[in-house]
């Protein structure tokens, strides 16, 4: 605060120098005379320097934070030159009253002695004449330099009014682009009023001099002190007027840089998240790639062990399909001399049989035809129907011994394999005897009868016997190779039992080596190969890459847009503060105006600027809601990155 003071100190005048004043129009009150209306006027006067002592501490509570001397190097050294000015017609005036108070002084001690004789005024007469042409010549010369002083100062004021013209004129302009903005504001927004609440009444609106204030203005500046007095005022105003309009130019310009300041650090920022993005992820794909690599090469590994599995597999299977080919070749091959071998069996065991049974025959009908030539031929008893019926059984004899011996003859057949013509003749025998038995001769021929068939009866049981053991020795070949082909059929059946399960297992271990060839596939098509993972990720990428990408640009819109807003903000406010430091200056300058009159001044000038609030900063509710809405944004784009990380590390 202490260079802020000094600043205000150097542009106002300094506590010390308005001191000096005060006393020095006590002084002069003092020692000039005034009539009624010129210390009533006088007073007035007082009082709105009192208003104006008001203003500027106002002013000086309402001034930003310190350091405004050194950001505004050229305005201070000239508040510095005015005030060197100021202080030289300060000097020259201190100079010229005490000139006066010395030449009142010399006349009142000329007056003083009213006791001195008549010698001594006749003695005196010359030299007091001297004094009085010397003071003559003074106060001439000092009339001299008054009135030059007054063209100067008339020269001054006349600057002066040319500035406060061009000031009103200035603020009608800003007063009729309020209006039309205000217009404007209420066409689009449908507020009657911009800025209404800031105001007080009576700031923005300031009317022209008009004749009679001229007069009175006019009036007033005829006197040189009043002159000077004003001519200070209006210079301490101008020079806060011009103070404020500065510092409101060099805080826009600030503002400025500071938000060019941002844009670059954003801009900077945005370029190291970008590198840290591109950084993670060239570290992440790196990993990723080195990861996919080992466990490709683990796959191939496997897939090669597999591989080699499924070859040996299937060399084990083309052998064991050829075994089983030639196995079953040899199996065909024996079976087909089996069958040939059994059906030759059958064929010599049949013709054996017809062999045996036709030689049977052949023995029985060459002993029956021998024995009943041999016996009937020699008594003539083949001659007798009776034994020709039964040796030709197709006779018409037709008894129930007849059917008795066909049935026997049947069964015989069926159970013994005994020939028809033996059973026939044996029959034939039996009628002989029988007949013999009851014709004369019986006795020799029954004998004979007997052993014939004695014979008969032992060479049949010998034949029996022989077909006995034929059959029994054909049975038991029959049977002994019917043994030994079960025994090589049970042989084969288990060699192609002990095959089919070898078949079976080795069909298992088959399928289960597609099931994993199948799962290796899958595998290989889940996993990818490095070219095509590397394809694959770059996609990602790119697809990652085009969607911070179109974040990033919705990011920069949207800051734009927070930008755009921003300025037309501070434009806004800018145009605020510009209505606020000119409704300030029109005071001022109104103030001025009426303080300069010597007529009795209008009851809104004196207005209570202490009661104002100071400076609390330019932030307003949308300037926070804004600042909020910024920081929202920025940590919205910071949990992107933070997701999107993820997204790629997982």
């Amino acid at each position: 605060m202490a260079g802020l003071l000094a600043w205000a100190a150097d542009v106002v005048g300094g506590s010390g120098q308005d001191n000096n004043n005060n006393e020095e129009n006590n002084q002069f009150s003092s020692v000039v005379i005034f009539t009624p209306e010129q210390q009533r006027y006088a007073q007035e006067l007082e009082l709105k320097s009192n208003s104006l002592k008001r203003s500027i501490q106002d002013l000086r509570l309402r001034i930003p934070p310190p350091d405004i001397s050194q950001r505004l190097p050229h305005l201070h050294a000239h508040s510095l030159a005015s005030n060197a000015d100021l202080a030289l017609q300060l000097s020259a005036h201190s100079t010229t009253k005490q000139q006066e108070e010395e030449h009142k002084c010399k006349k009142e001690k000329a007056n003083a002695p009213i006791t001195v004789t008549l010698k001594a005024l006749l003695t005196h007469l010359p030299l007091k004449h001297e004094m009085e042409e010397n003071n003559c010549n003074k106060a001439q010369s000092r009339g001299i330099m008054l009135q030059e002083e007054n063209a100067a100062y008339e020269k001054a004021i006349s600057t002066c009014e040319w500035k406060i013209q061009e000031k009103l004129g200035e603020t009608d302009l800003l007063q009729s682009k309020l209006k039309s903005y205000v217009e404007e504001e209420t066409r689009s927004v449908g507020s009657g009023k911009l800025f209404a609440d800031s105001l007080l009444e009576g700031e923005v609106q300031s009317t022209p001099y008009k004749d009679k204030e001229k007069i009175r203005v006019a009036e007033a500046l005829n006197d040189p002190r009043a002159r000077r007095a004003a001519v200070v005022a209006a210079v301490r105003c101008t020079l806060t007027v011009e103070a404020a309009l500065l510092r409101s130019e060099n805080l826009v310009i600030r503002n400025a840089e500071l938000e060019h300041r941002l844009e670059e650090m954003q801009a900077i920022q945005k370029e190291l998240v970008k590198e840290a993005v591109q950084h993670e992820l060239a570290e992440h794909l790196a990993n990723v790639t080195t990861g996919l690599e080992e466990r490709l090469r683990i796959t191939i590994e496997e897939k090669a062990l597999v591989e080699g599995d499924l070859e040996a597999t299937h060399r084990r299977l083309k052998t064991l399909t050829l075994e089983k080919d030639a196995g079953e070749q040899t199996l065909r091959e024996q079976l087909a001399e089996l069958g040939a071998l059994h059906l030759r069996i059958r064929f010599l065991k049949e013709k054996m049989q017809t062999r045996s049974q036709a030689r049977f025959n052949s023995r029985v009908a060459t002993w029956v035809g021998f024995y009943t030539e041999f016996y009937f031929g020699k008594r003539g008893l083949a001659r007798k129907p009776l034994v020709r019926s039964y040796i030709d059984p197709a006779s018409e004899r037709k008894t129930q011994e007849e059917r008795w011996f066909w049935y026997i003859v049947l069964r015989d057949q069926v159970q013994n394999c005994v020939s028809r013509e033996v059973v026939l003749r044996a029959m034939a025998i039996e009628d002989v005897k029988a007949a013999n038995c009851e014709g004369p001769g019986y006795g020799l021929l029954g004998e004979e009868m007997e052993i014939t068939e004695n014979h008969l009866r032992r060479e049949v049981e010998v034949i029996q016997t022989e077909i006995n053991q034929s059959s029994k020795l054909d049975d038991c070949k029959t049977t002994i190779e019917d043994q030994k082909h079960t025994a090589s059929n049970t042989v084969m059946l288990d060699k192609l039992e002990a095959k089919r399960k070898e078949l079976n297992l080795m069909e298992e271990k088959v399928q289960e080596l597609e099931k994993r060839w199948m799962l290796v596939q899958q595998n290989s098509l889940s996993q990818p190969s490095p070219a095509q993972r590397e394809k694959i990720l770059d996609k990602q990428l790119h697809s990652l890459i085009e969607q911070l990408a179109s974040k990033q640009a919705q990011a920069e819109s949207l800051v734009g847009e927070i930008h755009v807003k921003e300025r037309e903000l501070e434009t806004l406010n800018g145009f605020r503060r510009r209505l606020d430091n000119g409704a300030m200056e029109v005071n001022t300058r109104s103030r001025l105006g009426q303080s300069s009159s010597w007529r009795r001044s209008s009851p809104d000038f004196i207005i209570e600027t202490h009661l104002r609030q100071p400076y609390v900063g330019d932030r307003t509710p949308n300037q926070q809601r804004l600042m909020l809405f910024r920081s929202a944004f920025v940590l919205y784009i910071l949990i992107l990155h933070v997701l999107v990380f993820i997204k790629l590390s997982f």
